[in-house]
């Protein structure tokens, strides 16, 4: 009897001891994703970057992953947080005939883009890798007309324009940033990318920290361009098309829905953005 007792006394031990070790376990978890710097929480995060390869998504994924879990921010990462093309080209697709869905696409996601998630973040980091973006490039120089910070990186030791190796990119590109970082080619192994991509991330937070201290953070258009009527288009076609509209659910059937019923009821005046094209 007294055997029984001491094994169960032992097991009973032994139960509290591997949930108590557990517990720390998952504590010391939530502490290293925690963020470091509580004060980050006032800067939005817009990731100008490609997102057509795999590589291009994978590097997308690892820096903004830092960036929310190390250091607090929130990050909009548009191949995350915007339209999921499938979804969006299947409900088009059942309201509109072949011919219009491309442009439907097209006039759906600029506005999301411009008239709403770039007038709402802070701080633009742009990814300068060849071949550079096109996307990416009027993204910034607008979010430079916008007066937001915009940091921009590169990891591309290429030099196309003939410029230093330090910069690597055209200088009408470089006259758009307020910070520019150049990480070179020296990640050759899994530990080595990592590290790379730690850098980077530490690299945007040191900036950001410092506007950050200085109050130049919060949310803000530039005077002269809330002015602009071009301005006000995009935020109006935004307004329309996004209004009331959980950003986070744009890719539910609902609201998939919704968006595409105001983008019908407004198709004309949306569309404005368009060009007279001539094909000769």
């Amino acid at each position: 009897m007294g055997v029984v007792f001491k094994k169960e006394f032992i097991v009973k031990v032994l139960v509290i001891i591997f949930l108590f070790v557990l517990s720390l376990g998952c504590w010391s978890e939530q502490a290293m994703a925690a963020p470091t710097d509580p004060q980050s929480k006032h800067c939005t995060i817009y990731l100008a970057a490609a997102l057509f390869a795999l590589r291009e998504k994978s590097f997308n994924v690892d820096l903004a992953s830092r960036l929310e879990h190390r250091y607090g921010y929130k990050v909009v990462m548009i191949q995350r947080d915007g339209f999921q093309f499938r979804h969006l080209d299947d409900s088009l697709k059942q309201n509109f005939p072949g011919n219009d869905v491309l442009k439907a696409e097209q006039v759906l996601i600029y506005y999301l883009d411009m008239g709403y998630f770039i007038p709402r973040s802070d701080v633009i980091v742009a990814i300068l890798d060849e071949e550079m973006d096109p996307g990416v490039l009027i993204e910034m120089t607008y979010a430079n007309l916008l007066e937001k910070h915009i940091i921009g990186i590169r990891t591309d030791a290429r030099s196309p324009y003939g410029a230093e190796p330090a910069t690597g990119l055209h200088f009408f590109a470089l006259f758009q940033l307020d910070r520019y970082g150049f990480f070179g080619d020296k990640a050759n192994t899994t530990a080595e990318t990592s590290a790379g991509i730690d850098a980077i991330a530490k690299f945007i937070h040191d900036q950001i920290a410092v506007w950050d201290q200085q109050g130049q953070c919060g949310l803000k258009i530039g005077s002269a361009m809330l002015q602009s009527p071009t301005m006000k288009k995009l935020l109006d076609g935004a307004d329309i098309l996004y209004s009331g509209i959980p950003i986070k659910e744009i890719n539910s059937p609902q609201q998939l829905q919704t968006i595409i019923k105001r983008y019908s009821d407004h198709q004309k005046e949306l569309s404005d953005i368009y060009p007279e094209i001539q094909i000769k």
